[in-house]
C-alpha cells in the first residue's frame, strides 16, 4: 500500500466505503418497486448525498484508528502500531457490513431502513440468530469465506512501511487538520445541529430518502438518542381541541385539560348479559393478500383465504382500516392500549407501559371478566409475559404451554406454535370460565420461515418466499375455520364479540409507496345483534379498544386515542396516524400526509394543510402526554 501516511489514510477510507455503495446499488436494483418513480438525476443526487452519512457513520467508527495511523512520532511507523489500527479498521469494516446486509434484508420487510425497533431485536438475538441461519444459511457461509479471503489480502496491504514528511511540523500540522476534518465529516457539516435520519429527506421523495440512508448510520442514530424532543407547533388548546375532534364520541365528556384523551364515555350497545371478546391479531395478515378485500379493490383472487371471506358475509367487515405501525409492537401497543409508539419514545414492553395507560385487560376486569392473553411465540418474545401483566390479563400462555397436537408436533420455528394449537387450547380455556372472559390471541405461522406442518397445507407450489407465505396464510386461514367450530361447539360462540385484524401489513403487501397500502389491514367483527355488510369509514388499530367497550356495553374513563366504530354517528373528518420509522404519517378521507418532525416531505390529495395540521396536533399531544404521563389517572 501506498507509504505516505495521509493518502493511506484516505485509501483506508475509500476502501472502507465500498460496501455502502454495493449496498445501496443492491437497494436500489432489488426493491425497484419502492425506487421505481425516481429519474437518473433524483438516484445521482441520492448516492452523492448519501456520502454525507455514510461518511458520518464511518467516522464514528474509524475516525479515531485513522488519526493515530498519523501521529507525527517515529514509534507510531511501528509495524506493530500500524498493524493494530490497520485490523482495527478491517473489523470494523466486516461489522459495518454485517449491519449493511441486515438492515437490506429487513428493508424488505418494512421498506425502510432500521429504527427505534433495534433495542427489541436485540432483545431476542437467539431468535434473530436462528432466522439468519434457516434463511440466509449459505449466504453467511459465503460471507464468512469473504471475510477470511479479504483478511489475507488486508495483512499484505499495510506491509510497506510509511514514510512521513520529514518536517515535524507539516506533520502536526496534517494530523490537525484532518482532526478537524473528521469532526466536520462526523457531524455531517457545518450546520447547527449533527446530521441525523430526517435530514435524509431534505432534498427529495421519501424514497429519494431512503436511497441516500444507510443502515449503519441509522443503526448508530437510532442507538444513540438522546432525550426525545417535544415541538410545539401550534397553541396547546388549538392542539387538545383538534385531538379530541378525532377521538370523541356523542356523549363523552372530557375530564380534564391537563388529560387530553381521558374522558368519560358511555356505551352505545346495552346486551342482556355481558358477552365474551374475542380479538385474534394474525401475524403479516394484510388485506393486500386476503380475497375477499382484493375484490373490493378488483384485483384477482389468490384463493388463500377462503374462511375468512366466508365469515366476512356474516360480520361486519371494515373496508378502510388501518395498523397504526409498520411493526408488532406498534401494533400491539394501539390495540391493547389504544396507544401510538412515536418515533422517539420507547415501544411497549421497553418502557411505554411506565405510563398510566388504561389497557384492555385491566378495562375488562373492572367489568367483572376474566381476561386471558395467548400467543403462539415462546412466552417472553419481546417481553410479551410481562406486557400482559402489565396489560391486565390474569392468565398468560406462549408457546412452552401449548401442548402439541397429532399432525402439529413440531414447532413451526423458533417463533413458536403452529396456529391450530394456539386456537384449540384457547378453546379449551374458554370453555372451562365461569364468568364472561376476555381474550387476546397473537398468532405467528404466518412469519418468516413461513413453514406449514407438513406438505398436506401446500396450496401452492412453494417455489419462492411469495407462495410460502401463501400457504402460511392459507393455512390460518384452516385454523381460523377450526376455532370457530370449536367455538360453536362448546357452547361460547352466540355470546362472543369476536375480532379479526393484523399486526401490521406483511412482506408482499402491493405497492409499498401508496401510504394508504403501507397499513392496509382487514378488520371483521362478528358480534351479537350486528348487522353484516361492509363498513367503508375510516379506521386504525387504535379505534379497537374503544370498540370493544362500545359493543360489549361497558361504561368507562379511558384515554384512548381511538373512538368507537360502530358509534352511531360518522365523523368524516377522522384521520389514520401511522408511524413509519421517522417518519408520520397522516391517511384521511381527502388525502395523506408524510412529515419527518421538521418538514412535509409527501403528499397526496386535497386539504393538505388541515391533514397536516391534524397530524401535528396529535404528535403534539401525545408526545406532551406521554412525557408527562398524563394519559389517565
Amino acid at each position: 500500500m501506498i507509504a505516505h501516511p495521509l493518502i493511506r489514510i484516505f485509501a483506508l477510507l475509500a476502501l472502507a466505503l465500498l460496501p455502502f455503495w454495493a449496498v445501496r446499488t443492491a437497494l436500489l436494483i432489488h426493491y425497484d418497486q419502492v425506487f421505481s418513480a425516481l429519474s437518473v438525476g433524483d438516484i445521482a443526487l441520492a448516492y452523492l448525498y448519501g456520502l454525507r452519512f455514510d461518511l458520518s457513520a464511518l467516522i464514528k467508527l474509524i475516525g479515531l484508528p485513522l488519526l493515530l495511523l498519523a501521529l507525527p512520532y517515529g514509534w507510531a511507523r511501528a509495524r506493530w502500531w500500524q498493524g493494530l489500527w490497520h485490523w482495527w479498521v478491517f473489523v470494523a469494516i466486516v461489522l459495518t457490513s454485517l449491519v449493511l446486509i441486515a438492515d437490506f434484508i429487513y428493508f424488505g420487510f418494512v421498506n425502510r431502513h432500521v429504527g427505534a425497533e433495534l433495542a427489541l431485536i436485540a432483545d431476542d438475538t437467539r431468535l434473530m440468530l436462528d432466522i439468519a441461519v434457516s434463511d440466509h444459511g449459505l449466504a453467511l457461509v459465503m460471507f464468512v469465506l469473504a471475510i477470511f479471503a479479504a483478511a489475507w489480502a488486508w495483512r499484505r496491504s499495510f506491509a510497506t512501511p510509511v514514510r512521513p514528511s520529514r518536517n515535524p511540523n507539516r506533520r502536526s500540522l496534517a494530523l490537525l487538520g484532518l482532526l478537524l476534518l473528521f469532526v466536520l465529516v462526523a457531524r455531517g457539516g457545518v450546520q447547527y445541529k449533527p446530521v441525523g435520519v430526517a435530514d435524509a429527506f431534505a432534498f427529495g421523495s421519501p424514497a429519494a430518502g431512503y436511497l441516500a440512508m444507510n443502515g449503519a448510520f441509522a443503526a448508530q442514530y437510532s442507538l444513540s438518542r438522546g432525550a426525545p424532543k417535544q415541538q410545539q407547533y401550534m397553541p396547546p388548546e388549538q392542539a387538545r381541541a383538534l385531538v379530541r375532534q378525532q377521538v370523541g364520541m356523542p356523549g363523552d365528556q372530557f375530564v380534564s385539560n391537563d388529560y387530553p384523551v381521558m374522558r368519560d364515555s358511555k356505551a352505545s350497545f346495552h346486551p342482556d348479559r355481558p358477552p365474551n371478546v374475542v380479538m385474534v391479531v394474525f401475524e403479516s395478515w394484510d388485506a393486500a393478500n386476503t380475497d375477499v378485500m382484493r375484490k373490493l379493490s378488483g384485483k384477482e383472487s389468490m384463493g388463500a383465504t377462503p374462511v375468512f371471506d366466508q365469515l366476512a358475509s356474516q360480520g361486519r367487515l371494515f373496508t378502510q382500516f388501518y395498523a397504526n405501525g409498520r411493526r408488532s409492537m406498534d401494533g400491539m401497543a394501539a390495540l391493547l392500549g389504544s396507544m401510538l409508539t412515536l418515533p422517539q419514545l420507547p415501544y411497549i414492553g421497553k418502557g411505554m407501559e411506565q405510563n398510566r395507560i388504561a389497557w384492555l385487560g385491566s378495562l375488562a376486569k373492572q367489568q367483572g371478566y376474566e381476561t386471558i392473553m395467548l400467543q403462539s411465540s415462546n412466552r417472553g418474545s419481546f417481553h410479551m409475559d410481562a406486557i400482559a401483566a402489565n396489560a391486565g390479563f390474569d392468565r398468560y400462555y406462549g408457546a412452552e404451554d401449548i401442548p402439541a397436537i397429532a399432525g402439529h408436533a413440531e414447532q413451526a420455528s423458533d417463533w413458536g406454535v403452529w396456529d391450530y394449537q394456539t386456537f384449540m387450547f384457547a378453546s379449551q380455556q374458554y370453555a372451562k370460565t365461569q364468568k364472561p372472559f376476555l381474550s387476546f390471541i397473537f398468532t405467528s405461522t404466518t412469519h418468516n420461515p413461513w413453514r406449514v406442518p407438513s406438505s398436506k397445507w401446500e396450496k401452492f407450489e412453494p417455489v419462492d418466499d411469495y407462495k410460502r407465505y401463501l400457504n402460511t396464510l392459507a393455512y390460518a386461514d384452516w385454523s381460523l375455520g377450526e376455532f370457530i367450530s370449536e367455538a360453536k361447539k362448546a357452547g361460547y360462540y352466540d355470546n362472543t364479540i369476536f375480532i379479526f385484524t393484523g399486526d401490521h401489513i406483511g412482506r408482499f403487501g402491493d405497492d409499498p409507496t401508496n401510504p394508504r397500502e403501507r397499513y392496509h389491514l382487514p378488520l371483521l367483527v362478528l358480534a351479537p345483534g350486528i348487522k353484516p355488510g361492509l363498513d367503508d369509514r375510516i379506521g386504525s388499530q387504535l379505534d379497537v379498544l374503544p370498540s370493544v367497550a362500545d359493543l360489549a356495553g361497558w361504561n368507562i374513563r379511558h384515554g384512548s386515542l381511538g373512538a368507537s366504530l360502530f358509534s352511531a354517528e360518522v365523523n368524516t373528518d377522522r384521520g389514520v396516524f401511522a408511524v413509519n420509522g421517522s417518519v408520520i404519517e397522516w391517511l384521511g378521507a381527502e388525502g395523506t400526509i408524510s412529515h419527518n418532525l421538521e418538514k412535509r416531505i409527501e403528499s397526496q390529495g386535497q386539504n393538505i394543510d388541515e391533514l397536516e395540521k391534524r397530524l401535528l396536533a396529535t404528535e403534539q399531544v401525545v408526545m406532551d402526554m406521554l412525557l408527562k404521563n398524563k394519559v389517565t389517572q
